[in-house]
């Protein structure tokens, strides 16, 4: 994945996050020479997967779907929520398993994820997605028979929709967990 750091001179009012929007200016390699400490510009950028930065105007073609806007603003909540936890480094897994960001875990906890052979839950996909929607499915087919409902597992069941969809916008819709929630 190449990203694009782009410092904006004017942005157009509606440009939120899933807004189809067009940058004019002139592109360029990152290169270290705008900072010269130790960790240098390019270093840093090529940490974030950022490889071209510019400088311009950033017009709006399309506005965000409100479907991603509410998405986006669920995974912001949910991320400023675990930042307020006292443990920082159990706060940085919860979020890579949560919401499948693992930028905030610790280099040596994504090499740790991966010796062990379990960076994959790292990545909000199948697992993630069919834990959650068999969990609350449990849950509310044990309530259902509890209150002797007629269709215990068509409540249970319909219960799971809204919970995949939940999973879906605080992941921020990635391939991985659109495929699990489709099957």
């Amino acid at each position: 994945m190449t990203g694009i750091r782009f410092h904006a001179d004017h942005i157009e009012p509606g440009i939120e996050p899933g807004a189809q929007i067009w940058p004019s200016g002139p592109f360029q390699r990152v290169s270290s020479a705008s900072n010269p400490s130790t960790m240098t510009a390019e270093a840093w950028a090529q940490s974030q997967h950022i490889r071209w930065e510019a400088k311009g105007t950033i017009r709006l073609i399309t506005p965000s779907s409100s479907w991603k806007t509410v998405g986006f603003r669920a995974h912001q909540e949910a991320r400023a929520r675990l930042a307020d936890l006292s443990r920082p480094y159990g706060a940085a897994v919860l979020e890579g398993l949560l919401l499948g960001d693992r930028s905030a875990v610790p280099e040596s906890g994504q090499k740790a994820f991966m010796a062990t052979g379990s960076g994959h839950l790292l990545a909000v996909s199948g697992l993630h997605v069919g834990g959650a929607a068999a969990f609350v499915v449990w849950g509310v087919l044990l309530m259902a028979r509890r209150l002797r409902s007629a269709h215990p597992y068509t409540w249970a069941l319909m219960a799971a929709v809204p919970t995949v969809l939940t999973m879906l916008a605080l992941a921020q819709n990635p391939v991985s967990a659109q495929r699990a929630a489709c099957m």
